[in-house]
Parts: structure tokens; C-alpha cells; sequence
């Protein structure tokens, strides 16, 4: 299974002075250069943020319509009947809705072009889909989201609309002591430190680093067995996880952003605790007009197995390996000094916040 995302929001472009801009045009060599970057917004306190590069070519490397590799040259980019033989997946595709036709781009250099003229900020929910990556830079490990369609959001097959929010799918491998558990008992949260496939280089190939996914259960009601019952679905596959390394494809939701916090006395200096425990004042009294955020942070929060995927239609794959014998063979080393534990802990620790939400958000 390919790392996927799938942002349902509206564009949030950068600042016009920022270092990443929406639209950056260059010459590198006698090869004209494109690079676009802007923010999705779920809501107004979470964002992802998008990516796309692409340049001018002698030929198009893509897979026809049989999967076969072809090879396109760049003055035929355009030709209909070209396209045509073209596989879906190597197309770029977007749909911007009413007033738009539907576009289709072998180049990302050609994409950027179109989206830099037509992409606005106005514009209604969209749905940006691509490849989640992971990158090494000077010790550390972020997160890239290539951006392959852009499309108006529509009603599926069944009516239904898909909600705002930063959908992710990750492949993930782990074993029974890849999971943190010790949140559990008082924040009903725990923790997956597992290793997802990217894409290193020509001479690396794709390897496996560093992932964690959060199970959040903090909203979970013990009283209402429909929550329960998810509940206990999601963990039977964290459960039931030995020694050997298992392979299991998530659905996810990232947070990246400050969540909405409930306001109480915790908030509140020595003195105001005071003034309410000799009933002077009440808890209303120093409660802040508008809502309350918390700190921000970045999460992918477990939803729900990828049962959808064929190699998972049963749950987990067991890849037959303990921890060691894997990682070693499989993970990816840093060629500096640093080891992955070193990458791993420049990164800051997650901190989680209780959020009100709906019965769908009570593991995201």
C-alpha cells in the first residue's frame, strides 16, 4: 500500500515574502524550473501543507493504460490521442468545478502553471490528494505531501460528502513493544512508535523510518457501547500484535494545529481558585469571551484499519521477523554520525489535548 493523503479544505496560500512561496519559477541549467506550496485548511486551526515541483524535459516518463513504462516526448504532452493511452495514475488531474474544465497534465511543470493562474483563496472546500513522504535534511525527519489532483468536493457513490479534515493513510510495521502504553490509564491515549516505507534515493531505493501513530480514547463514553465497541475493534489489532513484526495499513487523521480546549479552574491562577472556594466568584466569571485553544501539535491519529486493501482485508500481515533481524535489514541509517534515535528525538514530543467532537472525531 502507498502512503496517501487526502486534504478536504480550503487554500491557505503564503505570505508574499515567505521562504516557501506559492509560485517560484527558475533556470537551472537551460531547464526552466517550477515549484508550488500552500496550506489546506480543515478548519481554522488546522492546516497541511502541500507541495508540487516539476521542470521542463526532453521526454515524459509515465505507464500506459496496460502499466507498461512509456515514454512521452515533451512536445506531445498535450496531444489528446497521447493522452489517451496514458494511465490515470500517471496523470496529473484538476478539477476546480463550476466555470473550470477538467484538466489532465503529464508534467507537474505544466500543473503548476495552471494551478498558479486559476488556484484562489476564495474558492469553495476542495480535495487535494498525492504522496505522503518522508524526507532526511541535516538530522532531521519531515513530512512532504506531493501534491498529485485537485478537485471541487463531490458526493460519493452513496450521496455522501466527505468531512473537512487532513485524511492520511499510512503503512505501518510494528510489534508489541512498539507500543507506549503508559498514557493509557489516565489519558486513555497510546502510542505506536512503528517504521513506514519512503522513497530514499536512486541508489537506496525505498526503505523504512521512523512513524508513530496516536490512539486517542479520551472521548470515548464507557457507557455507550457503540463507542466501546469501535473502541475495542481498533485496539484488537494493537492487542493481538506479538513479538514477531506485523505490516497493517491506517487510516488517519493529522492534527496539525492547536485543538479547542474546555475551559477550567486548572486555567486559573492561586487567587481566582481562591475567590471561587469562598464563593466570591464562580468559574463563569473569569471564563474568556470566544474559544480557548491549547498548544500546537502535530499527530496522525488512528482511525481505522485499511480493511479496504486487499492485503489487509484479514487485518495485519505477519512478516515472520522479530524486531532486530527487521529493522536491520529493512530501516533506514542516516549516512552522518546521527543514529535514527538521535533524528527521532529532534523532533518535539506530541503533547495531546482534549478536544469536544462529534461521534465520527472520537479517535481523531
Amino acid at each position: 500500500m502507498q502512503n496517501r493523503f487526502n486534504f478536504i479544505g480550503t487554500v491557505a496560500f503564503p505570505k508574499e515574502d515567505a521562504k516557501r512561496p506559492f509560485y517560484h519559477e527558475f533556470t537551472k541549467g537551460n531547464r526552466r524550473m517550477r515549484s508550488m506550496n500552500f496550506g489546506v485548511r480543515p478548519d481554522k486551526n488546522n492546516i497541511g501543507f502541500v507541495e508540487m515541483f516539476g521542470s521542463e524535459q526532453d521526454v515524459i516518463k509515465a505507464r500506459d493504460t496496460d502499466n507498461n513504462p512509456v515514454e512521452i516526448d515533451w512536445a506531445d504532452r498535450f496531444d489528446d490521442d497521447v493522452l489517451s493511452t496514458v494511465s490515470y495514475g500517471s496523470k496529473i488531474v484538476i478539477d476546480l468545478g463550476e466555470g473550470f474544465e477538467k484538466q489532465e497534465f503529464l508534467s507537474e511543470f505544466d500543473a503548476i502553471g495552471y494551478l498558479k493562474e486559476n488556484l484562489k483563496e476564495d474558492m469553495p472546500v476542495m480535495s487535494f490528494t498525492g504522496r505522503f513522504m518522508k524526507q532526511f535534511y541535516q538530522g532531521k525527519i519531515y513530512d512532504k505531501y506531493q501534491l498529485q489532483s485537485v478537485r471541487v468536493l463531490k458526493p460519493d457513490s452513496n450521496g455522501r460528502i466527505k468531512k473537512p479534515r487532513l485524511y492520511v493513510d499510512i503503512d505501518l510495521v510494528y510489534n508489541k513493544d512498539c507500543v507506549d502504553t503508559s498514557d493509557w490509564k489516565e489519558k486513555r491515549i497510546l502510542y505506536i512508535d512503528g517504521y513506514t516505507p519512503t522513497y530514499i534515493d536512486k541508489e537506496t531505493g525505498t526503505k523504512y523510518v521512523p512513524q508513530r501513530l496516536i490512539l486517542n480514547a479520551s472521548k470515548v463514553d464507557p457507557e455507550n457501547e457503540e463507542q466501546v465497541k469501535k473502541l475495542n475493534y481498533r485496539l484488537s489489532f494493537i492487542k493481538n500484535v506479538g513479538k514477531k513484526m506485523v505490516k497493517l495499513g491506517w487510516e488517519t487523521a493529522l492534527l496539525n494545529g492547536a485543538e479547542e480546549v474546555e475551559f477550567d479552574e486548572s486555567m486559573l491562577t492561586d487567587t481566582q481558585k481562591t475567590a471561587i472556594g469562598c464563593g466570591f466568584k464562580t468559574l463563569d466569571d473569569f471564563r474568556p469571551r470566544g474559544q480557548i485553544f491549547g498548544n500546537r501539535i502535530t499527530e496522525f491519529r488512528m482511525f481505522c484499519p485499511k480493511i479496504t486493501v486487499s492485503d489487509y482485508a484479514n487485518g495485519f500481515v505477519d512478516l515472520d521477523e522479530n524486531f532486530d533481524t527487521w529493522t536491520e535489514e529493512n530501516v533506514y541509517v542516516p549516512p552522518k554520525e546521527e543514529t535514527l534515535d538521535d533524528v527521532m528525538e529532534s523532533k518535539e514530543e506530541p503533547k495531546n489535548i482534549a478536544a469536544e467532537i462529534d461521534e465520527d472525531d472520537l479517535f481523531v
